[in-house]
């Protein structure tokens, strides 16, 4: 995968199944930003990448729920690793 990792961190897209994240934000309108957050994807929460769906999506793991989101939010969501957060 060719994207970059910014200062925000690393878009969830390219982060292998089964590592435990951090969220550092969103790249996503406010308005969606709230609607994340309403699901327990704000900024500190710990995510978990469970599995890859076929159009490149994904399931995710946040706060004891699963989400299912498609390819362009999984790249809208910036984590970095948890070993490196503490």
């Amino acid at each position: 995968m060719s994207e970059i990792i910014s200062s925000r961190g690393e878009p969830l897209s390219s982060c292998a199944t089964g590592a435990q994240r951090l969220l550092q934000g969103t790249g996503v309108r406010p308005d969606l930003a709230r609607r994340l957050a309403a699901l327990g994807l704000r900024r500190g929460a710990q995510v978990t990448l469970l599995m890859r769906t076929a159009g490149g999506g994904g399931i995710v793991s946040v706060a004891g729920s699963r989400i299912a989101l498609d390819h362009s939010m999984l790249k809208s969501l910036y984590t970095i690793d948890l070993r490196d957060a503490a």
